[in-house]
């Protein structure tokens, strides 16, 4: 409407060429930018909660099923937000949703000891094709980039705090090999540089 109006006023081009940039920063830093910045703090907040109690009623068994539910809620939001056309909160949230779950299943192992090794594997391995499905969905990179982040997040964490000894380390490698296999999967069908990057970087520690 604002652009029409300027239209109206016949403003020079070079005014109204300035004007899109300005309010496409505007758009990558309020929508784009800060929508993925707090997911990732959402991501932390999980992987904090996961490691202390902060209250006798989340005992073990509860804060992994919260997780699993955050998880679960973040992605038919996010599937809510895309039906209304808000595509920018759909992605972050997908990407969140997939993250929480990773960091759920990661932490409901070595953290909680609430699921046993096959179940987690089954269920990592289900959760990356969904990723795998969702991205090619929204054709979209911040999901990909997010899952990633989320998954990788209750390893470094675990590695950081705990430290990964004996049979943990062939444990933890195959949780590596699922998340890398996430990222050869969809670079099959999508030529994404920055993921490849980006999985390239968390790898490398």
């Amino acid at each position: 409407t604002e652009y029409d109006a300027l239209q109206a006023e016949e403003v020079s081009e070079e005014t109204l060429l300035k004007k899109q940039k300005h309010n496409n920063i505007e758009v990558a830093i309020g929508l784009n930018w800060i929508n993925k910045a707090g997911i990732i703090l959402v991501l932390l907040g999980v992987a904090t909660a996961m490691k202390y109690t902060y209250s006798l009623w989340f005992n073990d068994y509860m804060k992994g099923i919260s997780g699993f539910l955050l998880g679960g809620i973040l992605l038919a939001v996010g599937e809510w937000f895309n039906k209304k056309g808000k595509n920018l909160f759909a992605l972050g949230l997908c990407g969140g949703g997939i993250g929480v779950l990773y960091l759920t299943v990661f932490s409901s192992y070595f953290f909680l000891n609430i699921l046993s090794l096959p179940i987690s594997i089954m269920v990592s391995i289900l959760i990356t094709l969904g990723s795998i499905a969702l991205s090619q969905r929204y054709n979209s990179m911040t999901i990909v980039g997010i899952s990633l982040f989320g998954g990788y997040l209750p390893f470094f964490s675990y590695v950081f705090t705990e430290g990964i000894v004996g049979h943990q380390v062939y444990i933890a490698m195959g949780y590596l090999i699922i998340l890398n296999l996430l990222v050869l999967a969809i670079s099959f069908r999508k030529r994404w540089v920055p993921i490849n990057y980006l999985s390239f970087l968390l790898n490398m520690p």
